[in-house]
């Protein structure tokens, strides 16, 4: 990687490290209006407390997606990620795509065992971290 682009990129990763975790003006509200200008579905962030694995879902039924946003510096662990997925498959969410966005990078071996947990509940797991 060039200089120029390592540059940029750090300070990216910087910006987004800076961020609130929650909230609109945090990581979970980039990733709400990022995936809606992808999507063109528009998203809802959930309240604090309990939130069963989804930090937001599609504001529709009829679009069902839902995402989980870990703002952290380093890999989260197997237990944290795990544990969203289950979290959300047991309290009976009516979603099909369940995106899990990351600032750090998630170790192969966890998005295998994420999405096999996602394959057992019907989920389609899409990743998305740095």
């Amino acid at each position: 990687m060039d200089s120029g682009l390592k540059t940029h990129v750090e300070n990216l990763r910087e910006v987004l490290l800076s961020l609130p975790h929650s909230g609109s003006s945090g990581f979970e509200g980039l990733i709400g209006l990022t995936l809606w200008s992808i999507t063109e579905i528009p998203f809802r962030l959930a309240g604090s407390g309990s939130q069963f694995g989804l930090d937001g879902k599609s504001s529709f039924k009829i679009d069902p997606i839902c995402f989980e946003c870990k703002r952290y510096d380093k890999s989260p662990s197997r237990e944290s990620i795990l544990s969203k997925i289950t979290d959300l498959s047991i309290n009976g969410h009516e979603v099909d795509i369940w995106v899990l966005a990351s600032t750090a990078s998630i170790k192969t071996q966890l998005i295998d065992d994420v999405r096999k947990a996602g394959d057992k509940n019907g989920l389609f797991v899409f990743v998305l971290d740095w």
